[in-house]
């Protein structure tokens, strides 16, 4: 690994029994590495976020879904995944160098998802397979016929700034010719400084909604409770008026 990084990085020094080559700083000879974490998702507790519905293997063989890259023996993924034709190695190398030098500091991670020849309905079943995403995701689902037009465009995200997801949504144009390359630089310029990863601990997002059942049993033991009190408050023996006592 040093020899190879060495000699796309233009050699090292060596210093005792230490030798270091340095980065030069450009993005083509860059060294693109992914790696992978856990946290508890807290976000799925909420009745309403958790509610995708079932995805089943037929589906995923049928609309052609994706699965997360396995990066347990290199460490490395793409993330344009899908046919996006020409341009695809260009834009690949731009949304690597945008997730490197923005993930860690802002915790962002972009995906961009391509379904040849698939109606719409393959993005909301990559959203429900995919459970909305981590906490720093932002899935970017676009399809495209067999000419390489665009024919919807569905993004998904848990980020508090769901209005990024309306930018992308007018700027990638149906029947209009995919453009990758065009697509990560319109992103390149409006997630820096605009995107907001979602705090999964949030306590807003720890409340179970109540099903219907729930509601009607709270309703029931309030009434219950309001007419035992009322009618206790009427049949009891206490009274406002004063005492009066006599005296023998």
């Amino acid at each position: 690994t040093y020899s190879r990084l060495s000699s796309r990085w233009g050699g090292g020094t060596t210093s005792g029994h230490t030798t270091q080559v340095n980065w030069p700083g450009d993005a083509a000879s860059a060294e693109f590495m992914t790696t992978a974490a856990s946290y508890e998702n807290c976000l799925l507790v909420q009745h309403e976020v958790q509610h995708y519905p079932e995805v089943t293997e037929e589906q995923i063989a049928n609309f052609q879904l994706f699965q997360y890259p396995d990066i347990s023996s290199s460490y490395s993924c793409n993330l344009i995944l899908g046919d996006g034709g020409l341009n695809q190695e260009v834009a690949e190398l731009k949304l690597k160098t945008l997730n490197a030098s923005y993930g860690s500091e802002q915790q962002f991670h972009c995906w961009i998802l391509l379904f040849r020849n698939q109606p719409k309905g393959a993005g909301e079943l990559q959203e429900a397979l995919w459970q909305g995403g981590n906490r720093q995701e932002l899935v970017v689902a676009i399809g495209v016929d067999q000419s390489d037009r665009t024919t919807w465009v569905h993004p998904f995200s848990f980020t508090p700034n769901q209005e990024l997801l309306g930018a992308i949504d007018d700027q990638i144009k149906i029947e209009s010719k995919l453009d990758l390359v065009e697509t990560v630089e319109f992103l390149q310029e409006l997630l820096p400084g605009n995107w907001q990863p979602r705090n999964t601990s949030e306590p807003n997002f720890l409340k179970v909604a109540l099903p219907w059942w729930g509601h009607l049993i709270v309703a029931l033991i309030v009434v219950v409770v309001g007419v035992l009190s009322l009618t206790w408050a009427v049949s009891n023996d206490i009274t406002s008026e004063p005492v009066r006592y006599r005296r023998r």
